[in-house]
């Protein structure tokens, strides 16, 4: 019973923190990313 009671209140919420851990950590690579093109572009330019 307690088990059951635990995996229904856990389910939901382990599911959705996963979700924004894994879109907050693909926002950063995805800036890291960004700002590393910016800063080769600028040192290429000049």
């Amino acid at each position: 019973m307690i088990y059951r009671k635990w995996s229904l209140l856990s389910g939901p919420p382990v599911i959705l923190g996963g979700a924004v851990v894994a879109a907050v950590a693909l926002g950063i690579l995805v800036q890291n990313v960004t700002k590393g093109e910016q800063k080769k572009n600028v040192s290429s330019n000049k």
